[in-house]
């Protein structure tokens, strides 16, 4: 335990995310406000991954949808695929008060598919972006 708290006790990006994990997956005891105290502090420093995990956890929530945004276009930003799908996503359909703009949601969608790298989506955001991109199509025919 106290090798995961060290780095996190010294700010450090990874180590805040290793932090928030452990306490999301029981690793040590599962506590939610720790959870998302540690991936905030970890994303706001930065840190890629908890910036998407961060993004996502939000979007599970159904709340928030300011920071939802933000820190999935944080994430994306810095090159995260999973997080270029959601935005993806939240284009074509005009979420997180987004405007609609099938091209800037095809943009980020192919970031997404184009990553050989990356982690799948959640099932339902999987889904959903996949009916997104052939709605679109289908409305453009």
């Amino acid at each position: 335990m106290r090798l995961l708290e060290e780095p996190a006790d010294q700010r450090d990006p990874d180590g805040l995310f290793e932090m928030a994990l452990t306490c999301k997956e029981r690793t040590l005891e599962r506590n939610e406000s720790r959870y998302m105290h540690y991936l905030k502090e970890a994303a706001d420093l930065e840190q890629q991954d908890a910036q998407e995990e961060l993004a996502t956890a939000y979007n599970r929530r159904n709340n928030e949808q300011e920071q939802i945004l933000h820190y999935a276009t944080l994430a994306a930003s810095h090159g995260n695929s999973r997080a270029c799908g959601m935005l993806g996503h939240f284009f074509m359909r005009a979420e997180c008060d987004l405007t609609e703009s099938l091209i800037l949601g095809k943009h980020y969608s192919e970031m997404y598919f184009e990553d050989g790298r990356r982690r799948p989506l959640q099932p339902s955001i999987r889904i959903q972006l996949i009916v997104s991109i052939v709605s679109s199509w289908l409305g453009s025919v």
